[in-house]
């Protein structure tokens, strides 16, 4: 379990900080750091830097209250176990207050390079990572924006990219439903000028200024940005508008009838078509030049809405459209590299996560895509699942980058639920006659002009707040209501039509965010508001810590990222961005931030392309201090292997006490294993030559060298060492060299 100390400390800031501070606190507890004074927190000035450019980073040193600090702060800069580069500068602080120290470095001029920066004072430090890389899409850390609204500031934008790009190192952005229409992606005037504003699939502002004031501020920060567009689908009345013919479409049967199209319950229709059209192909992919000159874009990203099969053109030709993607995606690349051949980065959604799916293996041999994404359902639903897609979607690649987008806890409630029954009730009545409720009873007919419910809630620092409602709401129409904070106004929130009064859902949230303390939250009618609701309770919707730790660490340890993070410090709880009924709470940020740090630190050793996957029904592996090994079920450490050209990879993953193996459960936390006695094989004609461990959940991701001894049997050679401590997830990594060879001096 990780260091609660490292968490409660936050509260004795006396000047605000990110919340994301990663603070390593193996030897130093709670009291003892108070005493020591201070407290650090270091951040780059961008989350990826060209060869050459020089580095900025800034260490937050924070005096006690008892007396001001006057020390060194020194610096150590680590490219995966060798520091090599040391700095230190004096400081002064006065009690209570916070001072930044900055330095700057020049990495070697070595591409696509991860370090660790780590800074000292006083027996505490904080550590972040430093990627050296001229472009992002071979180590991309992918996130998010997606709200565009007018009324969201340029400053609002600015402080949302920069704590993306500098805590959480988000190098490469998706810019979801930016567009107008998905066959007209920026919307014209009759005068040709670009009109101010627009709204989305639905109905949702968009201004073109914050579009190219987000693209704008994501290039500030050493990032790419990603256009959302997609593969084969216009809008209703696409003709009437458009030289777009029906006949390009793609159809459910023979004689151009049933033209597939998926219909939204906002009465928008998105109609399909066939991405190896001549006339779709220069249509759509003109609209995906014109998006990135206008816009600035770095590249587009390309969607698709999953396996369709019995698929007819308009002749009556049966088609495999899964194969038609891939001839799309080239003349994609070929008219983005005509136009800006600096912008000209795309990736394509291979929809499901299954070894052998539908249309991955056509677009991950093909060469357009500079990374691969894939949206992962049910046919991935264990850790071992991940890991196996993982390596199978890099090996058709090439070792090509890949990001998952995998939904945690995808359509459940997760977090402390306050029921309605015991709330403070204006108006309304307790009822029990409608089964599936949770608690006593529920809150019955919420339709009352000046009706409420009102629930005291407590929270121990600020943070995002997702209000999500369990109601029932069977009146045959939709039901909105208002939601108060502390008897102001927070938004509105709707009550979808439910099929009869005992069918409960969650499908109703409104987010916010509160500051530290006792809120009272309310929902009441007003007068006009239609419709009746049956209330259960609310719950403050968040992602399970547990279970969002040990998937990146699954993924990140097969050689993925993840998109997980965007716009304020968001989660993706849903395929549909802007669904925030999950909210990333303090502490899991602070885990996210180490395990951010971590992959863009070590990048060499976990997405490089000539790292490879190791079989496991080689079992390289040994636990000779007890442990249980094993890639299924849960109360076992889950062991994922990797072979570089210099080192043997195992990643550890600690499933003990973890109630099953599937990612998207929620989990408790895993339990503690101290003391791992390894033995690992090493492949015929290898010798080791060093190990070392290093985590995100230990010492900030140092490296930590091992003693090891070697020897050999009739099996072959292997090397043996004693792990101090496996809380979720550790690396070792054993360095190797030929038999005979004789190891370079550490630089």
């Amino acid at each position: 379990m990780p260091d609660r100390s490292a968490v409660r400390s936050r509260s004795c800031f006396a000047m605000p900080l990110p919340v994301a501070v990663v603070v390593v606190v193996a030897l130093v507890g709670c009291a003892a750091r108070a005493a020591a004074a201070p407290v650090i927190d270091l951040l780059p000035d961008k989350a990826r830097y060209a060869p050459g450019e020089e580095v900025t980073l800034t260490a937050r040193v924070q005096a006690g209250t008892e007396g001001e600090f006057v020390g060194p702060v020194a610096m150590s800069v680590y490219h995966l176990d060798a520091v090599v580069h040391a700095d230190r500068q004096e400081v002064r602080v006065a009690p209570g207050a916070t001072g930044d120290v900055t330095f700057r470095w020049t990495p070697p001029t070595e591409d696509f390079s991860g370090y660790l920066a780590v800074a000292d004072a006083a027996g505490t430090a904080a550590t972040t990572a430093v990627d050296v890389s001229s472009s992002p899409f071979r180590y991309p850390r992918y996130g998010y924006v997606s709200e565009f609204d007018p009324a969201l500031s340029p400053q609002e934008r600015e402080r949302r990219v920069e704590r993306l790009s500098r805590e959480f190192l988000v190098n490469v952005y998706q810019l979801y439903d930016w567009g107008w229409r998905h066959e007209k992606l920026v919307e014209t005037g009759p005068d040709g000028q670009i009109v101010p504003t627009w709204t989305d699939l639905f109905g949702r502002p968009v201004a073109w200024t914050a579009i190219t004031g987000y693209v704008d501020a994501i290039h500030r920060y050493g990032a790419a940005a990603m256009g959302y567009v997609m593969v084969y689908a216009a809008r209703e009345g696409y003709a009437e508008r458009w030289p777009i013919s029906p006949a390009w479409g793609l159809f459910a049967r023979e004689g151009a009838q049933d033209q597939l199209h998926v219909q939204f319950p906002n009465d928008v229709f998105l109609w399909l078509f066939d991405p190896m059209n001549p006339g779709w192909q220069s249509w759509e992919i003109a609209q995906y030049v014109e998006a990135v000159r206008l816009a600035g874009l770095d590249g587009v990203h390309i969607d698709q809405l999953g396996p369709r099969f019995d698929v007819h053109l308009a002749d009556g030709t049966s088609v495999d459209l899964a194969a038609r993607f891939a001839p799309f995606l080239e003349a994609t690349k070929r008219h983005l590299m005509q136009g800006q051949p600096d912008r000209s980065a795309c990736t394509f959604n291979l929809v499901d996560g299954a070894v052998d799916g539908w249309a991955t293996r056509e677009v991950a041999t093909s060469y357009p895509c500079d990374f691969l994404f894939s949206e992962i359902w049910f046919e991935a639903d264990s850790y071992d699942d991940l890991r196996r897609y993982a390596e199978y979607l890099r090996g058709l690649s090439g070792g090509r980058a890949a990001v998952f987008a995998a939904y945690a806890q995808y359509g459940e409630e997760v977090g402390p639920i306050h029921e309605a029954e015991a709330a403070r009730l204006h108006g309304v009545r307790v009822a029990s006659d409608h089964l599936g409720y949770t608690g006593t009873g529920f809150v019955a007919a919420l339709e009352m002009a000046g009706a409420a419910i009102t629930w005291s809630i407590e929270l121990s620092e600020p943070q995002n707040v997702s209000l999500v409602f369990r109601f029932a709401n069977a009146s045959g129409q939709v039901a909105r209501r208002q939601v108060s904070v502390d008897g102001a106004p927070v938004g509105e929130v709707s009550f979808p039509s439910t099929a009869e009064w005992s069918g409960w859902s969650s499908d109703a949230y409104v987010p916010t965010t509160l500051g530290a303390g006792r809120h009272e939250i309310s929902l009441s009618v007003r007068p006009g508001d239609a419709g009746a609701v049956n209330v259960d309770h609310l719950a403050l919707g968040r992602f399970d810590e547990q279970a969002f730790q040990l998937a990146d660490a699954v993924m990140f340890a097969s050689g993925v990222t993840h998109i997980e993070i965007g716009d304020d410090v968001a989660g993706l709880a849903h395929e549909y961005y802007p669904n925030l009924s999950k909210s990333i709470t303090p502490e899991l940020q602070r885990a996210m931030r180490r395990y951010y740090t971590f992959s863009a630190a070590y990048e060499n050793l976990l997405f490089a392309p000539e790292v490879t996957p190791v079989d496991p029904a080689t079992a390289p592996l040994e636990l000779l201090s007890g442990q249980p090994l094993g890639t299924q079920g849960a109360n076992v450490i889950h062991p994922i292997f990797r072979r570089a050209p210099d080192a043997e990879i195992v990643h550890l993953v600690n499933l003990m006490g973890v109630d099953d193996d599937r990612w998207r459960n929620v989990a408790p936390p895993p339990q503690p294993q101290t003391d791992l006695r390894i033995r690992y094989r090493l492949p015929a004609g290898s010798r080791a030559i060093g190990v070392f461990v290093a985590s995100p959940d230990l010492q900030g991701g140092r490296p930590m060298p091992l003693p090891y001894t070697t020897s050999e049997d009739t099996s072959g050679a292997f090397v043996e060492a004693t792990i101090p401590r496996l809380e979720y997830w550790n690396m070792v990594v054993i360095r190797t060299a030929p038999v005979g060879e004789q190891p370079s001096p550490p630089p």
